[in-house]
C-alpha cells in the first residue's frame, strides 16, 4: 500500500483496525475506509449509540476516516 502524505497516529491506528476488520484482500484500503465511513455515518444518523461518549467516539472515527480518505 503506497500512501503519499504522512499519516498521523490516529489515522495509522484506524488503518490497522480497518485491516483487522475487513479481512478481504479483494478490497483496497480506500474501499475499506469508505465502507467503514458508511457504517459510522449510519450509526450516527440512526442514533445507534448508547451514550454521548460512544457518540463522540463514533464521530471521531468518522472524522478521522474522512481525513484518511483525503490522503489515500
Amino acid at each position: 500500500m503506497a500512501i503519499g502524505p504522512r499519516l498521523d497516529r490516529d489515522e495509522l491506528m484506524i488503518l490497522e483496525r480497518l485491516n483487522r476488520y475487513f479481512k478481504s484482500n479483494q478490497m483496497t484500503t480506500r474501499e475499506k475506509a469508505r465502507a467503514a465511513r458508511l457504517i459510522a455515518e449510519h450509526d450516527l444518523e440512526s442514533h445507534h449509540y448508547s451514550s454521548e461518549t460512544e457518540r463522540q467516539t463514533i464521530l471521531f472515527f468518522y472524522k478521522t476516516l474522512e481525513k484518511l480518505l483525503d490522503k489515500l
